[in-house]
């Protein structure tokens, strides 16, 4: 299994690295990224331990919503959250829709 269908965080980075790279590149960072964790694992005399792809994906999430904070500031804007809809506005809003398709 590759690590393009893996459910590990490496699978993760993988997969994010590949949206934006070739393959040939892919590859290389992957490795680098493989050598840094047997590194730490040899020099601290730890296990390695898979944080999952879940954890990395929320983690990446937050480090790019810092990143978008700091951009926007940067050029006079301010992020805002969006303001999440409850179901029945949700509900509403699909009506509406299909009655002005009619």
């Amino acid at each position: 299994m590759g690590l393009d269908r893996n459910k590990s965080a490496l699978g993760a980075f993988y997969r994010r690295i590949k949206a934006r790279e070739d393959t040939p590149t892919v590859v290389t960072a992957t490795a680098a990224k493989i050598g840094r964790i047997i590194y730490a694992m040899v020099t601290k005399q730890e296990e390695y331990r898979d944080i999952g792809a879940d954890y990395y994906e929320k983690k990446h999430k937050k480090r790019s919503m810092k990143s978008l904070k700091r951009r926007a500031s940067s050029l006079g804007y301010k992020l805002v959250p969006k303001k999440e809809k409850s179901k029945s506005e949700n509900d509403q809003q699909q009506t509406v829709s299909a009655e002005s398709l009619q």
